[in-house]
């Protein structure tokens, strides 16, 4: 039987050596199916930690945060893990070496949903005082609020109680089916893993306790989510309990909790300090937990809910989709845009009302006039969603304020998705700029496709801090096949230019495209033997031919529409791909995933300072291809003659591409900044 692929997540805070004494006691396991993922918190690491990391960067993927929470940081590796079980653990554990190997053979039993570990702890720790002897791993006292470890016990058994722990591997579904880590704990975090713990009991989790898997625990005294000053930990313990008990206990306990906590307050704070100052600031920590306990909707224990509007399922975001679909509960809602749907991909038209394998809703609509399409069920869905973020594509002249306004009334966040770089100048879009502007500034976050719309929103005003940044991915292993020569001498045969170099365009037909000054280049071109093949189909169809026809180019072939899973033999056809886009006053090349799909398949790159995914430096000048001047028809001509003419830049420009992309997958690209946004939105509304 296959191994399950593991995901080891590893988040840190000013810990030196001991992350990297975990790191290597991970390294020397004997089960070797799996990745690492550290998530780091530390404002600046020690050069000897910095060298170590340095060392073993392809044995680990490193993310940094800049916002210290352990919950969310656990809950940011966790949306980006690839594998189908979690492992989480602290950056102060030692394992034995075939810790992970006894962890994981317990999945082998589909009933199973977790692992706990057998825990030693190393140094001291005082135990609480219990009136009697407790013999369940994991439990707890409803009284005090105190978790009995019980690690070491020596029995293979179920976990009938809510636990606590620094390893626990839970299976990806039932990880987010719990929601995750509760990220309105504040450090030193006490309760967070309990919360957690008490949230996968009720959602009837079997967690086995593996005793054959050991782990040490060092209880570093420095780093980690401590909180050195003693008066701001008790601050935190009233802050943090006050909340789990609200969260999950019957309220009967709350006048005992209350009493116990003056009682703690005066021994350990008035007592000592003899300062009333510092008495009611701990004091206060209740009430500050009360109040994000009421401020997080009562925390009804149910997950995090998601609503994603946009326009369309384009075909190339479906994918993005569907993982996002796996880590978060989220209801996506497509309104179908203001624009003529003819202007539409037949790839992307063809989802349309389709039954995807994701919560997807079409919304039904209609047009006031041209360009301005209403779908009234829209305010209704996001109310009666109860949704707990709202996220909307930058699309939708109506469905954009709406669902920006609901946000805001509903006091939800609100995350603005967009690839803009621009904004349009026709009559329309000068009148809306000011309003725009305000939602660009307004938004609680902005998830921003590529450093150039980074820039542009910063032009804007919109603080850096809230923007996070995602790069376009196309499905790799669906653009990178194998072609045999026989299959491209077939193709090539079949369009008439067997014996000639291909230089290509995939894309719609239509004037953003800068088509025109591809044809007028290629007209111009000298000595060469090549042929335009031109993949797609649009409205500037006729337009184009006129042109050839006018000034008589020769070998421009027109495919029309090629299914999406079906274009990269037309890449593995071609010697180079050409994107000549131009702005226009309603349009600007966002990003140009076809550009993504080319480089799969080893093409070098000719494209236009237009073309958003050069400004992001997926396109490097004189590296995988070149970057001309749009509008510009002699660049161009001189562009596409020294790739055809020089067979050795062409390889070598291929080669790059080919290398550049292969890396380039949603987890890293997409997700990461997904998760961002998300935990950024959610601290946010949580301080």
């Amino acid at each position: 039987m296959s191994q399950p692929y593991v995901s080891v997540i590893i988040p840190t805070y000013n810990r030196e050596e001991p992350l990297c004494q975990t790191l290597q006691s991970i390294f020397n396991q004997t089960f070797s199916n799996l990745e690492i993922i550290v998530v780091d918190q530390t404002p600046q690491h020690d050069s000897k930690t910095i060298s170590f990391l340095e060392a073993n960067k392809n044995r680990i993927r490193y993310y940094t945060l800049d916002r210290q929470n352990f919950p969310g940081a656990k809950n940011f590796g966790a949306s980006l893990a690839k594998g189908e079980i979690l492992l989480f653990c602290d950056d102060d554990m030692l394992f034995d070496k075939e810790f992970l190997k006894y962890h994981i053979e317990n999945y082998a039993d589909p009933k199973v949903d977790g692992v706990v570990s057998r825990l030693i702890v190393l140094g001291k720790q005082k135990r609480p005082f219990t009136l009697f002897r407790i013999k369940h791993v994991g439990a707890w006292c409803a009284l005090s609020g105190r978790s009995f470890s019980n690690w070491d016990y020596d029995q293979r058994v179920f976990i009938s109680y809510c636990f606590a722990g620094p390893v626990i591997s839970l299976r990806k579904t039932i990880f987010f089916k719990s929601g995750g880590f509760d990220t309105s704990f504040i450090a030193p975090f006490i309760k967070e893993d309990l919360d957690f713990g008490y949230r996968l009991k009720k959602l009837g989790a079997r967690i086995i306790y593996e005793p054959k898997a050991v782990a040490f625990h060092q209880f570093w005294p420095t780093g980690g989510c401590r909180q050195p000053d003693p008066i701001k930990s008790e601050y935190a313990r009233f802050h943090n309990t006050i909340i789990f008990y609200l969260k999950n206990m019957p309220k009967l306990f709350l006048p005992y909790m209350l009493a116990v906590f003056f009682l703690i307050g005066i021994k350990k704070i008035l007592i000592p300090t003899r300062s009333i100052k510092k008495f009611l600031y701990v004091l206060s920590g209740l009430f500050d937990g009360y109040r994000v306990y009421l401020k997080k909707d009562n925390f009804k224990n149910r997950d995090l809910r998601i609503a994603f509007v946009s326009n369309f399922c384009f075909h190339f975001k479906k994918r993005f989709f569907e993982l996002l679909t796996k880590n978060y509960n989220i209801d996506f809602f497509f309104f179908g845009g203001d624009m003529n749907p003819a202007a539409i991909s037949r790839d992307t038209s063809n989802l349309w009302n389709k039954k995807l394998n994701f919560n997807a809703t079409f919304l039904n609509g209609f047009y006031l006039m041209k360009n301005l399409r209403v779908t009234p069920s829209l305010v209704y869905r996001l109310i009666r969603g109860n949704y707990d973020i709202f996220i909307k594509c930058h699309n939708g002249r109506v469905a954009l304020p709406v669902t920006f306004l609901l946000a805001k009334l509903l006091n939800r966040p609100f995350i603005l998705y967009t690839n803009f770089w621009f904004h349009p100048t026709t009559w329309f879009h000068r009148l809306s700029y000011p309003i725009m502007k305000f939602i660009y500034r307004h938004s609680d976050a902005l998830y921003a496709g590529g450093d150039h719309v980074r820039a542009y929103l910063i032009s804007l005003g919109v603080r850096k801090e809230k923007i996070f940044v995602y790069y376009n991915v196309v499905d790799n292993a669906l653009f990178n096949r194998q072609v045999s020569a026989e299959e491209i001498k077939a193709l090539k045969g079949k369009l008439g230019i067997s014996d000639k170099k291909v230089i290509l365009f995939v894309g719609r037909l239509v004037k953003e495209k800068g088509l025109e000054y591809l044809l007028r280049a290629f007209a111009d071109m000298n000595h060469v033997d090549a042929a335009l093949v031109i993949v797609g189909e649009g409205g500037d169809e006729e337009l184009l031919k006129k042109i050839i026809s006018r000034i008589k180019i020769e070998n421009v072939i027109f495919t029309g529409y090629i299914p999406n899973d079906l274009l990269y033999r037309y890449y593995a056809i071609a010697d180079i791909f050409v994107l000549p886009s131009i702005k226009t006053d309603k349009s600007r090349e966002s990003w140009g995933v076809v550009i993504n799909e080319a480089m799969n398949q080893g093409l070098p790159i000719i494209v236009t300072e237009e073309v958003g995914s050069a400004r992001s430096g997926l396109v490097r000048h004189g590296v995988n291809g070149f970057i001309v001047p749009s509008r510009d028809h002699f660049a161009l001509r001189s562009a596409m003659e020294k790739l055809l003419l020089n067979e050795e830049m062409r390889r070598r420009f291929g080669d790059s591409s080919r290398q550049m992309i292969k890396d380039w997958s949603y987890e890293e690209k997409m997700l990461k900044g997904f998760a961002s946004a998300i935990e950024y939105v959610l601290a946010k509304k949580n301080r």
